[in-house]
C-alpha cells in the first residue's frame, strides 16, 4: 500500500511521520510515494532517518506498478488529479486531522474513489458546501474511519488540574485561510490571562502548530511576545516542541521550558478553528475555540449551534459554558465510534 505526498513543507513530514510513530500505518506494510522538488532530499532523508520506505517521483514513469494497489493521500495538491487518473489502483482520501476550515470542503475532494471521514460532521460539511449529494453518502463515498486519522493529543482531562493549553494554529497556506488567533497586539494571550487569573490558573502549555511562520515569520515574532507576556503576568509557561524548526527550537530554550511530559492532565484547552479542536474534543477535554473573521465551514444544526454558543471565543469577548453532557454529543457527531455499526476499520488497528 501507498501514501502519495506533494509537498514542500517540512511540517507536513512532521504529520505524517507522527502517523507511523502513533502506529496507524505499519513501516512495514506502506510506502511513500514522494513527489520531487529540489528540498525532497531533505524529507527523504528524514523519513529514512525514521525507517519509512519512500520512492520520488520525478516523472510519472517513476511510479511502480500500482494495479490493484491502495493509494493514501493526507494532503490536496495538483498533482493528485494526475495519479488519480490511474484506475487500477483505489484512490482514498485520507486527510491529516479533522476540522471546519475551508480546505476540508473543496470541489477537488470529488476525485477520489472513497474519502475517509471521522463522522457525520465531516459529512454534513460536504453536504452543505454542496461539493457532494445524499446519493454520494448512500452509494458509499464516505468511509466512516472514527478516530483513526485525526491525531491525538496528548493531554488528559482533570478538572482540579491547575494547569490549561493554548494551541493556534498557523497562519495558513493562504491569507483568505488564516484561522490563527496569534495577533501582535495579544489579544489572545490578553484573553488568557484574564481567564487564568479569574480561576486561579498558574500555569500555561503552548503548543503552537507545527507550520506556524512559514507563511508569514511574524506569527513566529508575535508567539514569541506573548510568551513573554505572560511570563511578565507571573504565570508558568511551557512549550511544545516544533520537529521542524530546530533554530525556533533551540531559541525558544532560553525563554521558556520545553514541554515533553506524554498525557499531561489539563482542565481547560484553548484552540483555534482546526484539527487540534477535535483531538481534544476526542479526550473529553473542556475546550474553547478563537473565532476570527476568516470564514469557516462549521456544519449548522440544533446541536452545533448549542455548542459553538457557549465554547465560541468571537472578537477575544464571550461568556464561556461547558456542558460535559453536550461534549459527549457533540464528540459522537465528529467522531465514529469503534465498533459501531457504520465505522469502518481502514488502516488493520
Amino acid at each position: 500500500m501507498y501514501i502519495y505526498i506533494d509537498s514542500k513543507i517540512n511540517g507536513t513530514f512532521a504529520m505524517l511521520i507522527q502517523y507511523f510513530e502513533d502506529g496507524i500505518f505499519d513501516k512495514n506494510q506502506y510506502t511513500v510515494l514522494l513527489k520531487y522538488y529540489k528540498i525532497s532530499k531533505n524529507h527523504k532523508k528524514l523519513l529514512e532517518k525514521n525507517h519509512i520506505t519512500s520512492i520520488s517521483i520525478r516523472r510519472w514513469s517513476d511510479l511502480p506498478d500500482l494495479t490493484s494497489q491502495t493509494i493514501f493521500y493526507l494532503f490536496n495538491a495538483q498533482s493528485n488529479c494526475r495519479l488519480v487518473s490511474y484506475r487500477k489502483a483505489k484512490h482514498i482520501f485520507i486527510g491529516h486531522g479533522e476540522s471546519n476550515k475551508l480546505a476540508s470542503a473543496k470541489p477537488i475532494f470529488r476525485i477520489y474513489d472513497y474519502i475517509a471521514v471521522a463522522g457525520n460532521g465531516s459529512i454534513d460539511r460536504f453536504l452543505e458546501q454542496k461539493i457532494f449529494t445524499q446519493c454520494d453518502v448512500e452509494y458509499g463515498k464516505f468511509l466512516k474511519v472514527g478516530a483513526q486519522f485525526i491525531g491525538e493529543a496528548k493531554y488528559c482531562y482533570d478538572e482540579n488540574a491547575k494547569i490549561i493549553l493554548y494551541a493556534p494554529t498557523w497562519e495558513g497556506g493562504i491569507k483568505e485561510e488564516n484561522y490563527s488567533s496569534i495577533t501582535n497586539s495579544l489579544e489572545s494571550f490578553s484573553f488568557l490571562s484574564k481567564y487564568m487569573k479569574k480561576y486561579e490558573i498558574k500555569s500555561i502549555i503552548i503548543q503552537p502548530h507545527p507550520n506556524i511562520g512559514h507563511r508569514d515569520s511574524s506569527y513566529i515574532s508575535a508567539l514569541i511576545k506573548g510568551i513573554l507576556f505572560l511570563k511578565q503576568e507571573n504565570f508558568s509557561v511551557s512549550l511544545r516542541p516544533i520537529k521542524t524548526s530546530l533554530f525556533y527550537n533551540l531559541f525558544l530554550k532560553f525563554i521558556v521550558p520545553i514541554h515533553q511530559e506524554q498525557n499531561t492532565a489539563i482542565s481547560r484547552a484553548f484552540c483555534d478553528v482546526s484539527a487540534m479542536e477535535i483531538q481534544l474534543l476526542n479526550k473529553e477535554i473542556p475546550t474553547f475555540v478563537f473565532f476570527n473573521d476568516t470564514k469557516n465551514l462549521l456544519p449548522h444544526n440544533v446541536l452545533t449551534d448549542k455548542y459553538y454558543k457557549n465554547v465560541g471565543i468571537y472578537n477575544f469577548k464571550s461568556e464561556l459554558v461547558i456542558d460535559k453532557d453536550l461534549l459527549k454529543q457533540v464528540k459522537r457527531y465528529y467522531i465514529e465510534p469503534k465498533g459501531s455499526q457504520e465505522y469502518v476499520n481502514l488502516v488493520g488497528e
